[in-house]
């Protein structure tokens, strides 16, 4: 897979603005499937999409993400770092349509056929203000078949999720924290499109920071600023009054 040019990263960027979080995940895909329709993306596994929004982080950024943590029993800010080897052993292949399989668990003592969530599913409930309401309405769009009369209960809805992470792992991509503080141990879904999309910002926003300065220094314009390598960018830049 291709990482995107500064000037893609900072079209991504721009493209993205006032867009909800489900959406800017796809355009962060975007060039590094240039041959594959919007749709196609939208219609990726979510934890094949965010497979491959690890990579990218990767390819962006490196493999050690730094970050912090507020601990929800004392208030405490924990700093931790993790690895993106520690999600994604090796680049995936081209990621399956959440609609072209479906699969067979067991809930409320019957069977539930349900199908993997994408992009698209995201989208329908990304209105939703109440989080609990919206998981349910989530797990509803999964469900592709049940025994007449099935109730969606708090069991089925755990039930069905459990089966989606189990088939599809980096659907909800868990992290394990304990403080130091008062001890409190707990998991948290850690949101590789919020994360990257935050970086990506700091980063496009760095970028017309070099253009400014080297285009005010030398007169070049944004696109041949753009196209130079970070290497030879940085080298210019120590020179740059």
């Amino acid at each position: 897979m291709r990482a995107p040019s500064a000037a893609e990263l900072i079209r991504v960027w721009e493209l993205g603005q006032g867009r909800k979080l489900w959406y800017r995940a796809l355009l962060l895909l975007a060039p590094v499937f240039p041959d594959s329709a919007f749709r196609v993306l939208g219609e990726m596994t979510l934890g094949s999409r965010n497979a491959y929004l690890l990579a990218l982080r990767e390819q962006l950024f490196g493999t050690k993400i730094d970050a912090t943590v507020h601990c929800p029993s004392c208030g405490e800010w924990i700093q931790f770092a993790v690895s993106v080897d520690a999600f994604l052993p090796r680049i995936p292949e081209r990621g399956p349509s959440a609609y072209e399989k479906s699969f067979t668990c067991r809930a409320g003592g019957t069977d539930v056929a349900y199908r993997l969530l994408c992009s698209y599913d995201l989208a329908a409930v990304s209105q939703l203000d109440d989080a609990s309401y919206a998981e349910d309405a989530l797990m509803s769009r999964a469900i592709v078949g049940a025994a007449e009369g099935l109730r969606l209960t708090p069991q089925t809805i755990d039930a069905v999720a459990d089966a989606i992470v189990t088939a599809d792992p980096l659907t909800d991509i868990r992290l394990g924290f304990d403080c130091a503080a008062c001890g409190h141990e707990w998991t948290s879904s850690f949101d590789i499109a919020s994360f990257l999309w935050t970086e990506v910002d700091a980063e496009v926003r760095r970028l017309f920071d070099d253009v400014h300065r080297l285009g005010r220094t030398y007169g070049w314009s944004e696109a041949a600023i753009l196209t130079m390598s970070a290497q030879r960018r940085r080298e210019y830049l120590t020179r740059a009054s």
